[in-house]
This record gives structure tokens, sequence and C-alpha cells, in this order.
């Protein structure tokens, strides 16, 4: 496609650019953060909003992407009114230790990231995540482009994103084999489309080429202003469009989407479809109501045919719409499985859509607080798990596991991180949890 050598064209040129420059892979010096050297044993600290614009300032000024540089960021930041601005292009390695950035709002590519090389960031969210105003291709809650990127526990919280093409709640466009494990997005989409009418929009990712491992996407989707029906417009809940037609193809393991799809050219509830046969999913559902603006191809897991195995969508959404169709009568029903809504709510489904799964084994498990509207959720959801653990901030936070232990609850096998140094007096004695037959204290 013209597009896709239009972007690769963009990662060449600024490859070629840092060369012209004689940038090293060498980590980067930068001042005004929180301590540290760069190295992996000494990473850099982000621990406030001043930092992070620091951080910014020299994304914004220098060509370098860092790709030998750690951070470390150690405190929930609020960037509401601040001066950052998504790093321009970055490749080193960010563990987020599981806080946030909350309220980022821009009009370029991007939350946080708008050109990722090849870059790893872990257990970071994004909350209230708006990037408005956009005519830019390869727009993201999380990052706008990325090549050979890796993401795990990472996630956008909220927020509206919305773009001219490539569109993705997390992730807009990747290329090659971008990688990302117990990622989600909950954030709206839109997408305009070009004249011509091309772009991809999908409620995590727009256009992309990488391996999606327990991931998931809950925001609503749509393309709008789309002068004609053109076969180059994907929309899907999940993602838009996914194209590689060489080794192993892009393939999803253990997701689904719950959000509503609406647009013009090829819309469906998860995808709107692979451009290649071995692009495939594995044990994914969606649920959204799929509509269409105009007559065009539309289904409730991929728009267009592609290969899948052990994936199911919601069959029962009824009535017509905008072109007077009737839904039933024109899904595309020999791409996945379709059930009605209640019964993908039962252990039945649970236990069908775990059958065969692997990587890991019984991925789903039953969402019985309700976080999920009834639908399996994916297993490391379930709260002191490695990938979601308990949080503790505070003294009473941590009394409250000292309690449990006492009550002989050993949360054998959960996970618990501690987020703030804490500092406690004799009054404030704990459970003896290092088992030296003493209570804690200071």
């Amino acid at each position: 496609m013209q597009k896709q050598k239009q972007l690769k064209f963009m990662f060449l040129a600024l490859a070629m650019l840092l060369a012209a420059n004689n940038v090293s892979y060498a980590q980067c010096t930068i001042s005004g953060l929180g301590g540290g050297t760069g190295d992996q044993a000494d990473p850099y600290i982000i621990s406030s909003i001043g930092h992070l614009v620091a951080l910014s300032d020299y994304f914004s000024h220098y060509g370098n992407a860092c790709y030998a540089s750690y951070f470390k960021i150690t405190a929930d930041i609020d960037a509401a009114g601040s001066a950052f601005v998504p790093l321009s292009y970055f490749g080193g390695n960010i563990d987020g230790q599981h806080h946030t950035i909350s309220n980022i709002t821009t009009t370029g590519r991007a939350g946080f990231i708008e050109y990722g090389d090849g870059c790893h960031i872990s257990n970071l969210g994004l909350v209230n995540v708006n990037v408005l105003n956009n005519t830019n291709t390869g727009v993201g809650g999380f990052v706008g482009s990325v090549y050979g990127g890796v993401f795990v526990r990472c996630y956008v919280s909220g927020g509206h994103i919305e773009g001219t093409e490539d569109v993705g709640g997390f992730v807009g466009y990747d290329d090659p084999y971008s990688n990302y494990n117990q990622c989600y997005s909950t954030a709206n989409v839109i997408a305009a489309g070009r004249d011509d009418g091309f772009t991809a929009a999908g409620g995590f990712g727009g256009y992309c080429y990488g391996v999606f491992y327990n991931c998931y996407a809950k925001g609503n989707v749509t393309g709008t202003s789309l002068a004609n029906y053109a076969p180059g417009a994907y929309i899907g809940g999940f993602i838009g469009v996914s194209e590689r037609n060489n080794g192993d193809g892009t393939q999803f393991f253990n997701c689904y989407a719950r959000g509503n799809v609406s647009g013009r050219g090829v819309v469906g509830g998860f995808a709107g479809g692979p451009n290649y046969t071995n692009d495939a999913a594995h044990n994914c559902y969606s649920t959204g109501q799929v509509s269409r603006i105009a007559d065009t191809l539309f289904g409730g897991f991929y728009g267009w045919v592609g290969g899948v195995s052990d994936c199911y969508y919601v069959s029962t959404w009824q009535g017509t719409d905008a072109t007077g169709d009737n839904w039933s009568s024109i899904t595309n029903t020999n791409v996945g499985t379709g059930y009605t809504s209640a019964y993908m709510q039962t252990t039945s489904f649970l236990a069908e859509i775990n059958a065969n799964a692997t990587n890991p084994i019984n991925p789903y498990i039953a969402d019985v607080s309700g976080v999920n509207g009834g639908y399996p959720i994916l297993s490391w959801m379930e709260y002191g798990s490695e990938a979601n653990p308990y949080l503790i901030y505070t003294i009473e936070d941590l009394r409250g596991l000292s309690d449990s232990v006492q009550n002989n609850h050993l949360q054998a096998g959960k996970y618990w991180y501690l987020m703030n140094d804490l500092t406690f007096t004799d009054a404030d004695l704990i459970y003896d949890l290092d088992a030296d037959g003493t209570a804690e204290s200071n």
C-alpha cells in the first residue's frame, strides 16, 4: 500500500538523520530529572511533573532516541495544565512501577510517545488522555507510531483520541512486530479519514503488524467523514487493520473488544479485517454493536474474511443501520462464531473459550465483580495477580495486609507492590510479616 511505503520511509528517514548526526546508541545525559545516571542498575528517576517536562524538553531539542537509557517512574503524576508534550522520538526503557500519568491533553500524535523505535515500556498507565483536533497519521492514546517496541502491563484509561489516518486507543501504527502483553485501552476513538477515504481505526490499534497477548479495548470507535466507500477504510473494535504478509503474520491471542463500532468501508466488531490470510486471531471475542454508515462490508467479528480459531461475537444485535439493511442478514457469519449476549456471560461459554487456549492455559476467568458486564475477563485482571497487584501506598494499606495474614488468609500466590517509602513508629505495630516472632515497627 502507498501509505505503508510512506510510513516506512518516515522511519528510514529518521534513522538516516541519526546516522548523519553521528548519534550513538549510548545512554543519554539528561538534566532536570530526579536522580540516577540512566544505567540499567541506576535508572533516571521521574517522580514529578517537572521531571516529566524536563524529559519531554530533551526529546523536543535532541535527536537521540536514548536507546541504551533506563527510566523509572516513582510517583503518580498529574500533567493537567503542564508544559509536557509527547516524547518526539524514543527508544529507551521505562518502568512505570504501576504508577499513572493523568490528564494529558495534546494536539500531537499521542498521549505519551509520538514515535517509538525499539522502546520497552512496562507497568505504566495513562489516565484521561485526550488527543484532539488532530489531522495527523499514526495517532494513539499511548504511542502514535512504533517500530519494534515492547509494551507490557500498560494502559490508557478514559479519554478521547482523534486523528485522520491510523488511529487507535493505544497505538496508531506499528511496523514491524511490536509486542503487546496485558495492555488495554478504554478511550473512545474517532477517525476522519483522508480525502480519498483511506483510514484505519480501532479501539486498541489502528494499522498494526504486531503480536497481541491478553489485551482488550472497551472504547467506542467511529469512522466519520469518509466521503465515499473505500476498500482501504478499516474500522474495528480492537484493531482497524492488520497487515503482515510474511512469517506468522499479525497475531492476536486472548484479546477482546467491548466497544460499539460504526463507520464506512470495512467494519467489524473486533477488526475491520486482516489483509493477509496468515494474520489470525485466537481465543478472542467481541460484544459491541456494529453499524455501517454506507453500503459497505461489516461483520460481528471481522468485517472482512480472515483467519480465526475459537473466536466469537454477539450475534443478536438487531434492527437496521443507516443503509436500511438488517444487521443479521448481512453479518459475515463465516468468520468466528456468533452467540447470544446472554450465553457469552455463562460458565459454559467461559469453558468453551478456554478449551483450546494456550499462552496461557485458561486465560479467561468469570467476571464475578461485574467490571466487564458479565463477559469473561482476562485472568491477569484479577486483583492480586502479578499484572494487577494490590498496591500499598500507606501504613494503613500495609496493616490491611497484616490483618489478612493474621486472620489466616495467607495470600498464597498473590502479589503486593509497595508504592512509597513508609516510616512508622512503635504506635504503628503490624503483624509479624517476616516471621521472626516479633511484630513489625520502626
